[in-house]
């Protein structure tokens, strides 16, 4: 599901470990191209508030490139209902930047918000190992590196991503057939 051709897709994510913190925010044109990208670091607070950094950093982006029309691409459910809500009530920890993103959102003409699975995040997770401590760091497309490059190739001819889901379900399915199988024809005793 890419943006309509007037759109931006801004893919976001954030990352939290236990002694660091990143978000990550990649913008797309209607083909799929990527058009901009930022990562950032800060202390570690939780996935939540570095998912919605992600989302102040991209929509940041698509407001210096003059973009007024932006999908928000976020791998996070939390912030996906919280953007869906009709009363939205974010935990008071997010409270303030909530805010600032919601100022940020009347900036633009419109914007639409999916969820999107993480596996199909490629480009803003590889940002994630891009860690630049406390700062925020802007790449053009020449700064690009090979990998990212080819994610970025992969992404925009609409490569498909298995989930890992489907390999365990069908393990699943297999085994039970399995055990199935082995009391039918065995028995219980």
């Amino acid at each position: 599901m890419g943006p309509e051709e007037d759109e931006v897709m801004i893919n976001i994510d954030g990352s939290f470990k236990e002694t660091t913190a990143g978000f990550r925010a990649v913008l797309r044109d209607h083909k799929g191209k990527v058009t901009d990208c930022a990562t950032g670091g800060s202390e570690p607070i939780s996935v939540a508030t570095h998912e919605l950094q992600g989302v102040e950093l991209g929509l940041n982006l698509a407001i210096a490139n003059h973009l007024p029309k932006v999908h928000l691409c976020v791998d996070s459910m939390t912030v996906f209902l919280l953007f869906n809500s009709p009363e939205p009530k974010p935990p008071w920890s997010l409270i303030h930047l909530w805010r600032r993103v919601s100022a940020l959102l009347g900036k633009f003409q419109r914007v639409r918000v999916s969820y999107f699975y993480r596996e199909t995040n490629r480009a803003a997770d590889w940002l994630a190992s891009q860690n630049p401590g406390w700062n925020v760091v802007r790449l053009t497309p020449g700064q690009f590196s090979s990998e990212f490059s080819l994610i970025h190739l992969e992404d925009s001819s609409g490569k498909l991503y298995w989930r890992e889901f489907c390999f365990f379900f069908s393990f699943f399915v297999r085994l039970f057939a399995s055990v199935l199988f082995f009391v039918l024809v065995f028995g219980l005793s």
